[in-house]
């Protein structure tokens, strides 16, 4: 009887084939309506699957990078100079480049008007 459960388990929510979940992890790229935080956590999302393991945070890591959609390749450059860099940094530095960058454009255009 437990063989029977076991199969019919299976059958309706078989076991995720890691190559696939990995394909679909490192092809995915930032949508380009979409905030750094929400493509992490669904980089976050994605990776669970995935069975990296003691991996994770760099695959997370690399991804993120090089995922970012082109509003935010300007703070790519910065993330792949810096050295030991963890994925919780890098959503963190990449946030904070960004608002860097949009208070910088604001300055620029306020003092276009003085």
């Amino acid at each position: 009887m437990e063989s029977i459960k076991e199969c019919l388990a299976n059958h309706v929510n078989p076991e995720p084939l890691i190559v696939a979940e990995r394909f679909r992890f490192w092809s995915h790229h930032q949508q380009s309506d979409e905030g750094l935080k929400d493509f992490a956590v669904r980089l976050q999302k994605l990776s669970a699957t995935c069975q990296f393991k003691d991996f994770t945070d760099e695959a997370l890591h690399d991804c993120f990078i090089l995922g970012l959609n082109e509003k935010c390749k300007l703070v790519q450059p910065s993330l792949l100079v810096e050295p030991h860099l963890t994925f919780k940094k890098a959503v963190e530095m990449a946030h904070q480049f960004k608002s860097a960058a949009h208070e910088s454009r604001m300055i620029e255009g306020s003092a276009g008007e003085v």
